[in-house]
């Protein structure tokens, strides 16, 4: 500015203080979140064995495939 001075009307913002039953309720819902997370990690959890066993299926499909095209 060019050393113009002026007044403005100020603001007051009042921030309450956070409701005890919703953070009783976030605390609650992270939880289940976590749970869940970990359900899912565990039962989506590829083991080692699981590619090489849908691997054997393989064959069979193609042999049932070609079966199928020839009739």
């Amino acid at each position: 500015m060019d050393g113009i001075e002026a007044s403005v009307p100020s603001v007051v913002f009042r921030i309450p203080p956070p409701d005890p039953r919703l953070a009783s309720f976030l605390s609650r819902l992270h939880n289940q979140f976590e749970k869940l997370r970990k359900l899912w990690d565990r039962t989506h959890h590829l083991s080692p064995t699981t590619p090489t066993s849908s691997m054997r299926h393989v064959p069979s499909w193609c042999a049932s495939s070609r079966r199928a095209g020839s009739s």
